[in-house]
């Protein structure tokens, strides 16, 4: 790879850890503003059990790339709002399955709805900027 390649991936490279960091942040606003409280890592495990519930805190960690002690605790924080309930695995005794509370179905979907905005809002300033491009290349 010449240096020019070289350059061209690198800032690829950081313009999606830029885009991540941007994406995660308006999460976080859009947490903030929802007056619900729950922070993005939290978000992020509500999330995942809202589409796939009963499963390990081994794959929540997995998913999240969480460590397990940082998994523990976050589930410990979701338990206490009653929004996450832990079961044991009935096939493997040493797991504990991990559902949502009809409380955190709630919440979890309440915050689902305003994440739906938030794409409205992308797609609207997408189609924006893809408009605007067009008027460009017709001058």
């Amino acid at each position: 790879m010449d240096n020019t390649s070289n350059d061209a991936v690198h800032a690829l490279l950081m313009e999606i850890l830029h885009t991540r960091r941007s994406l995660r942040q308006a999460i976080k606003r859009m947490l903030k503003k929802s007056n619900v409280n729950m922070t993005f890592e939290m978000f992020q495990i509500m999330s995942y059990l809202l589409y796939r519930d009963g499963v390990s805190q081994q794959v929540l960690a997995e998913r999240t790339v969480k460590t397990k002690t940082c998994m523990t605790n976050l589930i410990n924080n979701l338990e206490t709002k009653d929004w996450v309930i832990r079961r044991k695995d009935t096939e493997d005794k040493r797991n504990q399955l991990i559902f949502l509370t009809d409380t955190g179905r709630e919440v979890s979907e309440e915050i689902h709805q305003l994440l739906n905005d938030f794409h409205c809002q992308m797609e609207e300033a997408t189609n924006q900027l893809l408009k605007l491009s067009r008027i460009l290349d017709e001058i």
